[in-house]
Parts: C-alpha cells; structure tokens; sequence
C-alpha cells in the first residue's frame, strides 16, 4: 500500500480479507523500532509519527499471523520518506536479525523524469545506485544474505 496506509484500523482487515479472498500469502508490516530517548528535538514529530507506525504495524502483524499471512519479521528502509543510500543500505544489511527483513526501496533510473512525475523528492537514483553497488552486492555474499521477494516467504 502507498505510505503504509494498510496498517490504519479498519483497513488492515479489509486488506487481510483481500487476501484470504484472493490467495495473496503474504503482507507488508512496516514496523521500525523507535527510540524517543535518542531523538533530536527538532525531529520530535518524525519520531512520534514513526511509533504510531510502529503500534500499527505490530498491530496488523498480530491480525495477519492469526489468520495465517505471513510477513517478514523486520522492516527497513524508507519509513519517513528518506532514500536509502548506500551507507543506510550497509547500515540495514550490517544489522539483520534472524528471520527475514523486507528493505523497502523505490530505485528509479530518472530522477529529472521521477521526481515530477511523482511530486514526491526523493533520490531514486540513489537507490539505484544502491542495490546496484559492488561493495553493497559483496556484503551480500560475504555475509550469506539470501535476496529473496515476498514469493518466497
């Protein structure tokens, strides 16, 4: 769903029926832990914004297990807006934790063509770049991080 809105009360269970109607086994469940002990004043809003998320999210993963969807056990990536760049997407890959972790991205080849056509500022392109870079693609390898989509789960 578009900025998560699947996780909102009364949506998720529409969603979740959708699913169970449909055959879809799997759901995103964008949930970031968040610590407002570590926040900067001035990003006080993103902070509380990001824990309503958070209870959403784990809120809506209870639904989905109860009804037998699944969904990756962690999140990251874009939650607030932010690209990921490569020095997000190491720091992501550098702490996974057991299970699987979807990485939300929106790599794009055009930012000049992208960032109108969507209205939204966002480094497509340096996502791209991300997923794309040799010292990204070999901490994959060296660290045995299985790529996979929501098929596999």
């Amino acid at each position: 769903s578009h900025q998560h809105m699947h996780v909102l009360p009364g949506i998720i269970d529409i969603i979740l029926d959708l699913c169970l109607d449909h055959g879809i086994p799997a759901v995103r469940i964008p949930s970031i832990p968040v610590s407002l002990l570590a926040t900067r004043p001035s990003n006080l809003g993103e902070q509380v914004g990001r824990t309503g998320l958070h209870v959403l999210a784990e809120r809506a993963r209870k639904k989905a297990r109860a009804l037998g969807i699944q969904a990756p056990g962690h999140f990251g990536g874009i939650v607030a807006g932010e690209a990921v760049d490569k020095k997000a997407l190491r720091t992501i890959l550098l702490n996974l934790r057991e299970g699987t972790t979807e990485v939300m991205l929106h790599p794009g080849t055009s930012n000049e063509i992208l960032i109108p056509a969507t209205q939204w500022d966002h480094d497509f392109e340096g996502e791209l770049d991300a997923v794309t870079d040799d010292g990204i693609l070999q901490l994959v390898q060296e660290q045995k991080i299985t790529v996979q989509n929501f098929r596999d789960l």
